[in-house]
């Protein structure tokens, strides 16, 4: 349209945005990563025939684990014994869970 000053407002304006959303998104993924890196999930594995207390991401296939009430499930398992078992599966499907 001719209008060059007005060209260069919006690529200025435009640059801007995409520079500022670049620095919080990363900022948002460093801060993610480090409150991440502070959690530790571990459960109880029998190993050789004694209940130990394992990190998660130390599982290995055959390990036997161990679940008690509230406890989250720490990976695809296999179950071998069953008593009074309830799933909430409301995370998975996005429905709110009513109790």
């Amino acid at each position: 349209m001719g209008e060059r000053s007005d060209a260069v407002i919006i690529g200025v304006i435009v640059s801007a945005s995409v520079g500022l959303g670049f620095v919080n998104e990363y900022r948002a993924e460093k801060a993610a990563e480090a409150l991440h890196s502070q959690i530790r999930h571990q459960t109880v594995v029998l190993r050789d025939g004694r209940a130990t207390l394992v990190d998660v991401t130390a599982l290995v296939p055959g390990d036997v684990v161990e679940l008690r009430l509230g406890d989250i499930v720490p990976a695809d398992l296999r179950l071998l014994e069953v008593t009074g078992l309830e799933c909430d599966e409301s995370v998975l499907t996005g429905e709110s869970p009513l109790r």
